[in-house]
């Protein structure tokens, strides 16, 4: 209403101090208090505490100090604080004092001179590198990428000196595929720019140039083998896909280990003999099944097995394959998985050779694949003398020759 002035409503915010020490033990009428690293964060995470003079107050109790002749100091109730007389805002920025990485989490772990706003975290800014120096011989690294977990890397932590990172998905399996990057403490330096961070008054953090990287100071090494999440199965392609949480060693892939199920419970299954892992190492692990086509053909024989995604299970026993760091799979971590995906066959098979016998009256006709042997119908073929048209053609007839249908295996 007009005449009549708004008054700001502030939250009260305050904190006792838990320690601190004077500068000097003279007896004098002005004491310099310093204030212990614990206190100094903690007031600035409180964010509207002590940022200027109006928000700068003090209250004590008459425990707080003594005159010569042992009197109690005068209390200041916290109903009538003490403004402060002279502020000054804090001006010095932020430092990484070490760093942790933990390839387990994974996570990377920042340890700072003073409380930081985690809220101005740019991990793009952030740099892992496998030297001191960015430009020393081959030096592999990787900028992590922001983003909302599981997939991009964030913090979870609170305004604080000791701030955590997750790293998502995708840095991680990048990391874990640049196999010179972050194996041990020796492999494991970071970098940042200014940008990276802030205090909580805005001041930049110091930058650590990618010339002069700081080394970790724990490194803790992955010790979790690969879990499957997912796969599918394409019959038409004739390939096995496998989606894991982590980074996989192809090379590590021992087949056998890996077998085919119809069913949940009792089913029909089939093991591996000879998938062959396509591309580089990654979360993904595409098989092709045809690398010598027994693989494929032996699934095919099995009349309940991947028909459709209801009869299309998976299982890895212990060891069937590894990380990186060569910690194998546990088959408690990836029990039987259903496929996600299932893409039936829509290849029509091809006759690629055939053998005449009319010693014994019969054709034996060689397929690319299994085939249905009850779908035969003889009259549909027919011999002829010449590649390119018929001078003679002679239509088989059901009951005076035999045909015999062989696929290869």
């Amino acid at each position: 209403m007009t005449g009549e002035s708004e008054v700001e409503i502030r939250e009260i915010v305050n904190y006792t101090l838990s320690g601190g020490g004077l500068f000097s033990l003279i007896n004098t009428t002005q004491l310099r208090l310093k204030l212990s690293f614990e206190d100094r964060n903690e007031i600035k995470r409180l964010l509207d505490l002590a940022i200027s003079n109006e928000t700068t107050y003090i209250s004590i109790t008459p425990y707080l100090i003594h005159d010569t002749a042992s009197n109690a100091i005068q209390p200041i109730n916290i109903s009538d604080a003490l403004q402060v007389t002279n502020f000054t805002t804090d001006s010095v920025p932020p430092r990484v004092m070490s760093f942790d990485l933990d390839m387990d989490g994974p996570t990377l772990t920042l340890y700072l001179t003073e409380t930081v706003d985690v809220t101005s975290l740019n991990v793009s800014a952030i740099l892992i590198q496998s030297s001191d120096s960015f430009y020393d011989g081959e030096v592999e690294y990787h900028t992590l990428t922001p983003g909302l977990p599981p997939l991009g890397t964030s913090s979870r932590s609170e305004n604080s000196h000791i701030i955590t990172i997750d790293i998502g998905k995708v840095d991680a399996n990048r990391i874990k595929f640049l196999t010179g990057l972050a194996q041990d403490a020796n492999s494991t330096y970071i970098s940042l720019t200014q940008d990276a961070l802030k205090d909580t008054t805005g001041n930049d953090i110091v930058e650590i140039p990618d010339t002069n990287a700081s080394q970790v100071d724990r490194y803790y090494a992955d010790m979790t083998g690969p879990v499957l999440r997912n796969f599918s199965l394409n019959l038409t392609s004739e390939l096995l896909t496998l989606v894991f949480d982590e980074t996989v060693d192809f090379l590590s892939l021992r087949a056998m280990l890996v077998t085919l199920n119809s069913s949940s419970t009792d089913s029909q299954s089939y093991r591996f003999q000879s998938v062959v892992p396509i591309g580089l190492n990654s979360h993904i692990l595409v098989l092709n099944l045809t690398a010598t086509q027994y693989d494929l053909n032996r699934i095919k024989l099995l009349s309940q097995l991947a028909i459709d995604r209801d009869s299309t299970y998976i299982l890895l026993y212990n060891g069937a394959i590894s990380d990186l760091a060569l910690k194998p799979n546990y088959i408690m971590d990836s029990p039987l998985t259903q496929a996600d995906d299932f893409f039936s066959d829509t290849i029509s098979p091809d006759i690629i050779a055939f053998n005449a016998n009319l010693n014994v009256g019969t054709v034996t006709l060689v397929f690319d694949e299994v085939v249905n042997s009850s779908s035969l119908d003889p009259t549909a073929l027919r011999l002829q003398n010449t590649v390119m048209g018929p001078d003679l053609i002679t239509n088989l007839q059901v009951a005076q020759h035999r045909v015999t249908m062989v696929s290869l295996l």
